[in-house]
Formats: C-alpha cells, sequence, structure tokens
C-alpha cells in the first residue's frame, strides 16, 4: 500500500511539472536544514547545533517568468569547553527573487533569476572561562546575487 501511494504521489507531481510554469500558477516551498556537530578531546567537548526554516512562495505573473518571496529563520547554538563557553545566533530574513524558465525539450527548463536579500542576525557569547563575561552584537546583511539550473 505504501508503495502505491508513493508511486501515485510521483505520477502525480510528474504531471503537474508540464504545466508549472504558466501564468496565474502559485509555487510554495518549505525548507527545513538541521545538523549537529560534536568534537571530543583531552578535557573538552564542543557541539554545535545548526537548524534553519525557509518557507516561500512564487506566483509566475506571466508564462516562464516567476517573482518569489522566501522568509527565512536560523537558529545555532555553540557549546565549547564543556559548557564554560556559550554562544547563540539568531537570525531573520528574507529574499525577493525573479526567475526566467527557458524550455528546452518538452517539459525540461533551464532558468535564470536574480535575487536581493536582508538578513537580520543577534548573536549572544557567555564566556565563563576567567570572568564571566556576556557580550552581544547584532548584524545586518544585504545580498544581491544571479543563479541559474535546469528543473
Amino acid at each position: 500500500m505504501k508503495k502505491q501511494l508513493l508511486v501515485t504521489a510521483i505520477v502525480v507531481s510528474i504531471s503537474l511539472c508540464g504545466f508549472s510554469q504558466t501564468k496565474g500558477t502559485n509555487a510554495l516551498s518549505f525548507g527545513v536544514n538541521s545538523t549537529t556537530n560534536k568534537v571530543t578531546g583531552s578535557g573538552y567537548e564542543d557541539k554545535v547545533k545548526n537548524n534553519s526554516f525557509t518557507l516561500g512562495y512564487g506566483y509566475f505573473f506571466k508564462d516562464n517568468n516567476k517573482i518569489g518571496l522566501d522568509l527565512t529563520y536560523g537558529l545555532n547554538k555553540n557549546t565549547y569547553n564543556n559548557n564554560k563557553n556559550n554562544q547563540e545566533l539568531k537570525s531573520y530574513g528574507g529574499n525577493l527573487s525573479y526567475q526566467r524558465y527557458f524550455p528546452l525539450v518538452k517539459t525540461l527548463f533551464a532558468y535564470a533569476g536574480g535575487k536581493a536579500g536582508y538578513t537580520y542576525s543577534k548573536n549572544n557569547s557567555l564566556y565563563t572561562n576567567t570572568y564571566p563575561q556576556l557580550t552581544s552584537y547584532t548584524s545586518n546583511q544585504y545580498a544581491v546575487g544571479a543563479y541559474g539550473g535546469i528543473t
């Protein structure tokens, strides 16, 4: 039964791909990325946990032309030297994108696009080695870029 559902989902997805770049079509995306790294040695242990989430929306305002908006959230936690040093970084951001699709063969398309983005980050660090010290800083990042691929 599980295989039948999987095959049905794949067939439906493939059948929808041929019409996905037509005017008036909406596109939704969701991304999750999670990693954990741990390094141990003689008398120390370092842990790094990274989690990020992306929610995106795109609209084909004309055949083979899409404008999109992506919102992102990230949380990175670093613990060094057996909890003597801790660092937490939260980031919030988004980007606006444009993609143009070029038909190659049947439903195979090449695409090129541009993107402009903004990210706000806040970093809190606690150092407790000799003198406990809490430091915080914020940053603003702006980005502009171009990309391409095949779909």
